[in-house]
């Protein structure tokens, strides 16, 4: 297959299955033709989907479908395991999301700025880098947080939830007040 470009992944990620009640407990059905999957699915299921689909099966540590089950019907495949190519961690989100938030002095954090985050997890990995077994970068790179971190914080701003100044950055000088020393 040619490589995978970024707009290709995006693509394919942003195939939805709309809820219907009459497909409740049948997920075999709901898959089927499918682009991807993310979470509960049958292994015997992913036959149906769509070929070079993308399966993530988030179930740890035995995820739904393991790696070697979903190879034969899938092109790009995460689990929450360390032990596979593209572990999916919310180790990935949260110090950013907190630090992006805690930046602008958020008081809340919208789905928005969970979006921008997932965003900035994704510019991580470039186009020249991407490749099947590399969509997410790992739990290890340096460079995860501090790239959500700027992107929360931006969305915060750009969706008015930032309380922080523009040029602001952080807490407000009169929020040190009750500030004490940690004892060591």
């Amino acid at each position: 297959m040619p490589p995978l470009t970024s707009a290709q992944f995006s693509l394919t990620l942003r195939v939805r299955i709309d809820h219907r009640p009459e497909m409740l407990g049948r997920v075999a059905t709901a898959i089927a033709d499918a682009g991807g999957t993310i979470g509960d699915m049958p292994a015997d299921a992913l036959g149906r989907m769509a070929p070079g689909a993308i399966v993530f099966a988030m179930a740890n540590p035995t995820p739904e479908a393991t790696p070697e089950e979903a190879a034969p019907y899938a092109r790009v495949i995460a689990t929450g395991r360390s032990d596979y190519p593209n572990q999916i961690n919310n180790v990935l989100c949260f110090p950013g999301i907190l630090r992006g938030a805690l930046d602008v002095r958020a008081r809340e954090i919208t789905e928005a700025m969970k979006m921008a985050a997932a965003e900035g997890i994704a510019a991580i990995v470039g186009d020249d880098e991407l490749r099947e077994d590399y969509v997410i970068p790992s739990a290890f790179n340096r460079d995860v947080a501090p790239a959500v971190a700027d992107a929360v914080a931006r969305e915060a701003r750009r969706t008015g939830w930032a309380e922080a100044s523009a040029d602001g950055f952080g807490y407000a000088e009169g929020d040190t007040s009750e500030f004490r020393p940690v004892p060591s």
